[in-house]
């Protein structure tokens, strides 16, 4: 079947200048495909949410289904107002494990990152399924699941934490998936922050599908990264990967993009803010 996969970034740092789009901190993507409108992610605050949304002619009763790349309220803090927003049931995906709770350091978990609360009417609104490994969502779209081989960097965090069994540990992202649009060109990579590992995400999807990377769209968790990791990360992707076309934003940070690019130049690494809008055909 002919056609086209449409990618529309609604929630980033950045907006494209000289739109009343806004910028706030987070990660949210509206996907096109195969007949169906998918919200992956909701960045931190409903309000910029929606009125990016509007800004976009996006209406919110059109999503057909929002994904949750994982738990920290920059991924998942719009939720409570776009089920607000609608009149009909909102299905939600997301993984088991989104519901821990999250805090961050430093020291002691101080700070709560962690889902958002829903009332009652939110959460009866909410139809969640819940999903571990690979999963088709329709012809085109997949959600890679949890990511188990962590040979490369992980940008986990110095101070971020998760509560299970009684305690607070070291938040290791168990949690955290991605969406991948099956293009005519190849695997479309979209990622929330990327915590696992940018690279070991990229292996965990042409391993899935024994064939390259064509394009990665997201975040790449190196805004804390020194730069001999950054280095190392770029080095793994030309070595490894052939070369994707990256369109990096959110949490891979202003350094961690620069960086990329004296790598990779302006045209390997390009800009992905509010208001960025890719096609792929299928």
């Amino acid at each position: 079947m002919s056609g086209q996969a449409r990618v529309v970034n609604v929630y980033d740092e950045g907006a494209m200048v000289g739109t009343s789009l806004r910028g706030g901190h987070g990660q949210g993507f509206i996907i096109d495909v195969d007949g169906q409108r998918v919200l992956f992610d909701t960045g931190l605050r409903g309000r910029y949410l929606l009125h990016n949304l509007r800004v976009l002619k996006i209406k919110p009763e059109s999503i057909d289904l929002v994904i949750l790349s994982h738990g920290h309220r920059d991924h998942c803090g719009g939720l409570p107002a776009l089920l607000d927003e609608r009149e009909e049931p909102l299905p939600v995906i997301a993984h088991p494990l989104i519901w821990e709770s999250r805090a961050k350091g430093p020291g002691l978990p101080i700070i709560n990152i962690g889902f958002p609360r829903l009332n009652a009417a939110q959460r009866e609104k909410m139809q969640l399924r819940e999903v571990e490994g690979w999963n088709r969502i329709s012809e085109h779209l997949q959600v890679t699941g949890s990511i188990a081989d962590r040979r490369d960097i992980q940008a986990l965090g110095r101070n971020l934490y998760r509560h299970r069994d009684g305690k607070w540990g070291k938040d290791r992202f168990d949690d955290e998936i991605s969406l991948v649009i099956e293009s005519k060109n190849g695997p479309v990579l979209i990622t929330g922050c990327g915590h696992p590992g940018i690279t070991n995400i990229l292996r965990h999807v042409v391993n899935h599908y024994g064939k390259d990377v064509h394009a990665v769209i997201g975040g790449a968790h190196m805004e804390s990264f020194r730069k001999r990791e950054v280095e190392r990360v770029a080095e793994i992707i030309i070595d490894e990967f052939e070369t994707p076309q990256l369109y990096l934003n959110h949490c891979t940070g202003p350094n961690g993009i620069m960086r990329m690019r004296e790598h990779l130049g302006l045209d390997g690494v390009r800009d992905c803010f509010v208001g960025t809008e890719l096609l792929f055909p299928l």
